[in-house]
């Protein structure tokens, strides 16, 4: 039998599917969708000015809606999706380990007005491949579905206040004390951690550092520190939720407790709210945060020069 693939990149595969080392058995309700191109995903999405290249990747088409989300898998029912927007380094991933452990599915995709990256976790929830997808914001912010979430460090602008608010459920988390000089440091470990587990050595990095090839990204990340912390101060007024980074090391329940009255209501005592919330927020400490790992990888020499090369451009 032929390959109609060739000739129809946004091919429709029904069944279990094996990706990765993941089965996904989405039965009969979901279509899976390949798309390979500009000229399949604006034929899936119907979107005509698609401005970047798309990498193969797929998406999900509810048989009986027509709706197509990034991922039909969903978990604890929550009446809006929740987006999880913050500052780089501020706990985003503590967060996102909170809202799993209420039992909210996570859907690795992040929101930017440039454009959607998916990206790919391992089973131990280890970043292991990160991507731009080439659909607009004003597609990829309808594709999301009640008892789901996602994170995104998306800038405010009000286009986006107007529109994605009516979509999420906004979960804002700030980090008041951090510095400019740690919010580089911080930010560019990161970047340094998606170098190193894509094949580069601390050595590398270091000569990389001393040659000049991230000053670009430093110098940018200098101007965004201060556009980050008005950002998060405008999109605070329009928050369901807002959670200030100290809060998630307190033992008093203080950090979960708006995210779970905010899922299953007020109806419960407090005494019992605190108890659930401080039980949930010693889980997700448990798990690995991506700046605890950046740090796992990232050799003492590396954050001495990058610290240097910091000081030596930011004055």
């Amino acid at each position: 039998m032929a390959d109609n693939r060739r000739h129809h990149p946004s091919c429709i595969i029904g069944g279990k599917e094996k990706i990765g080392r993941s089965i996904y058995d989405f039965g009969d309700d979901f279509a899976k969708l390949i798309f390979h191109d500009q000229a399949s995903l604006g034929e899936i999405l119907q979107v005509g000015d698609l401005a970047t290249n798309v990498t193969t990747s797929f998406l999900f088409r509810n048989n009986e809606t027509k709706k197509i989300v990034f991922d039909h898998r969903v978990g604890t029912f929550s009446e809006k999706p929740i987006l999880v927007i913050s500052k780089p380094r501020s706990g985003t991933h503590i967060v996102s380990n909170i809202l799993k452990a209420i039992g909210l599915q996570q859907v690795c995709v992040f929101l930017d007005h440039m454009d959607t990256y998916c990206y790919r976790l391992d089973e131990s929830q280890r970043l292991i491949h990160q991507f731009p997808t080439g659909i607009p914001l004003f597609s990829a912010y309808k594709m999301f579905a009640s008892g789901q979430f996602s994170h995104s460090h998306l800038i405010y602008s009000d286009w986006a206040a107007e529109n994605i608010t009516n979509e999420f459920a906004i979960l804002t988390l700030d980090r008041n004390f951090i510095s400019f000089k740690e919010y580089i440091i911080s930010d560019m470990k990161g970047r340094i951690y998606n170098k190193i587990i894509s094949g580069h050595s601390n050595t590398e990095i270091c000569e990389l550092i001393i040659g000049g090839v991230f000053d670009v990204e430093i110098e940018f990340l200098f101007k965004e520190y201060e556009v980050q912390t008005a950002s998060i101060d405008l999109w605070s007024e329009y928050s369901d939720i807002h959670i200030d980074f100290n809060d998630l090391f307190v033992a008093n329940g203080g950090a979960c407790a708006p995210i779970i009255n905010y899922i299953f209501g007020d109806n419960y005592a407090e005494a019992e709210i605190n108890f659930w919330s401080e039980l949930v927020r010693r889980v997700a400490l448990e798990g690995e945060s991506f700046t605890k790992r950046s740090d796992n990888k990232i050799h003492a020499d590396v954050d001495e020069i990058l610290s240097e090369r910091i000081e030596s451009i930011c004055k």
